[in-house]
């Protein structure tokens, strides 16, 4: 009786630790945050275009395209991006920018930091044109 406690717990412990480790490493939810954060950008700064459609959906299937040659499962992803919950959209798009370093309250340090990314080799930038 005890041994299978001590099995359980073990479980248990390693389950717990999984779970908070994958959640701060979760790269569906990084890149939901950077689609959310270019497509916003393209949206409301001077200077900056999308790479692709200007229009949510159209911005989506172009972002996912690119997204699917990194190694990201498209249709993941789009159902993330189309039916994901807004409040955990925009945390994740939060979270992405204050990890860069930019407030996301702020739009003008937003738009600077779309100018500097956009059309680069960048997690952001990639989604984003400058014009």
């Amino acid at each position: 009786m005890k041994l299978s406690g001590v099995f359980l717990s073990l479980f248990v412990a390693i389950g717990v630790g999984t779970i908070v480790t994958a959640a701060g490493n979760d790269p569906y939810g990084t890149a939901v945050g950077q689609v959310a954060a270019a497509y916003e950008m393209q949206q409301e700064c001077n200077g900056v275009g999308s790479f692709g459609p200007e229009d949510y959906q159209g911005f989506v299937l172009s972002a996912t395209e690119v997204l699917k040659k990194q190694g990201l499962r498209k249709n993941k992803m789009r159902k993330l991006l189309f039916y994901g919950q807004t409040v955990w959209i925009q945390q994740e798009k939060a979270r992405i920018l204050d990890e860069r370093g930019v407030n996301d309250n702020n739009s003008s340090a937003v738009c600077s930091f779309a100018r500097n990314v956009a059309g680069k080799n960048d997690t952001i930038g990639q989604f984003l044109v400058r014009e």
